[in-house]
């Protein structure tokens, strides 16, 4: 069940970093996503 609950976790962490890193933009980057501005600068 702990274990479960761990994956679960870590599911949804991971989760909500994709969503913040690859699919919300962002005002402060003149509406991009912070994985658009690293690819341009990388």
């Amino acid at each position: 069940m702990a274990n479960g609950c761990f994956n679960r976790g870590l599911q949804t962490a991971k989760s909500a970093i994709k969503l913040y890193n690859d699919i919300s933009l962002h005002l402060s980057l003149d509406y991009r996503t912070p994985h658009m501005v690293y690819q341009l600068f990388a």
